[in-house]
């Protein structure tokens, strides 16, 4: 009686469903890596933003794949936020605004630097996770061809999705994932949110101190001096007047008489200011001379040569502005103005030959600040 090997009929169907199952099977070839530059830039950094007005958040993110995507094969770019943070990062499920973008504020020329914006007729979701299943996902689809040479940068922002920030501070771990049907490249690192990243800076701008100083009348007449004769003195009541806001003021004054010594000068004659130092003492008869007093405002000071004391003693004016003197001054703000007048003396000595004589004085106001 003749054996059968029953394993024989075993072998052979397993090897016939093998083939079968070998032959009617598609093949998916699957190639995973990580994403080279990468960085995510939030507009704000703060926990707990809800995405409304004056906490709005927008980010931008760049990336390197590190293989080829195609458009063909289904590219997809999605970030994925904590399980913790569910409905923080997506405040409100729906669309957002996407756009392709190629340049962000961290841009690094030669590091990480976007070099491309990513390509495709782009549109993008905001997914609120329930909190033990799926996490807050943004999603951004209908991405064109990507190659390992570029680094993409895309922008998110609001639209019927809202985006937010973690209720939590510190580091919060996000994933990164570039795919089509056949690749996938990913990266996962953390972005750190603080309590307030705003700083509120404020200043007070004042008004500028200032000073105001009016000179009138800008014309004096001594009449008629004679030689040898009387001392003639004219008052020029208010001639100067000054006013200032947050600073003192200063008046000085000098003359011109022959270019080098102040004084009336007739092209033939001066009758000098002194020696344009101290005072000029023309009360006695015989003298000549010419100079100034004033009279003192409230508050303010006459220096000692120009204040009106002792009858015929005048300051003595310098020449030109290396000469100026100072004749009046307040160290404080002056509000409402001050007033002084302006006592002008003159003598004319035996020797004065007769004619024109004319001094011009030239009166210098300014601010202490």
């Amino acid at each position: 009686m003749r054996k059968h090997n029953k394993a024989v009929p075993i072998l052979v169907t397993m090897f016939i469903t093998a083939l079968f199952f070998f032959v009617l099977s598609p093949v998916f070839k699957s190639q995973a890596g990580s994403l080279g530059n990468t960085y995510l830039f939030l507009s704000r950094i703060q926990t707990n933003l809800a995405g409304t007005t004056g906490q709005e958040v927008e980010m931008i993110l760049a990336f390197t794949p590190s293989q080829s995507f195609y458009l063909a094969e289904n590219t997809r770019v999605d970030i994925f936020f904590p399980m913790a943070d569910n409905a923080k990062w997506c405040r409100a499920g729906g669309s957002l605004t996407v756009t392709g973008v190629t340049s962000g504020a961290p841009d690094v020329t030669g590091g990480h630097e976007i070099t491309a914006a990513l390509p495709g007729t782009l549109s993008a979701t905001c997914s609120q996770g329930n909190g033990t299943t799926t996490v807050d996902t943004i999603s951004i689809t209908g991405v064109g061809d990507l190659v390992n040479t570029q680094t993409y940068g895309v922008k998110l922002a609001n639209n019927t999705g809202i985006l937010g920030t973690s209720a939590t501070s510190g580091s919060r771990t996000v994933a990164i994932q570039v795919s089509d049907n056949n690749n996938l490249d990913s990266k996962a690192f953390g972005v750190y949110l603080i309590a307030d990243d705003t700083v509120e800076v404020t200043a007070t701008v004042a008004a500028a101190p200032t000073v105001t100083c009016t000179l009138s009348p800008v014309t004096i007449s001594l009449g008629t001096l004679y030689p040898g004769g009387g001392l003639v003195e004219v008052l020029s009541s208010d001639q100067i007047s000054t006013s200032s806001t947050n600073s003192g003021y200063y008046w000085a004054a000098y003359g011109k008489g022959n270019g080098t010594n102040a004084g009336l000068y007739s092209g033939a004659h001066l009758i000098q200011s002194g020696t344009g130092t101290g005072t000029v003492n023309i009360s006695a008869g015989g003298s000549e001379g010419f100079g100034i007093t004033l009279t003192q405002p409230s508050g303010a000071t006459v220096t000692t040569d120009f204040l009106t004391g002792t009858p015929g003693v005048y300051g003595s004016l310098g020449a030109n502005p290396s000469g100026a003197r100072l004749i009046l001054y307040k160290a404080s703000e002056t509000s409402p103005a001050q007033s002084a007048s302006v006592y002008y003396g003159a003598r004319a000595g035996s020797s004065a030959p007769s004619g024109t004589y004319t001094e011009y004085l030239t009166y210098v106001c300014g601010g202490y600040y």
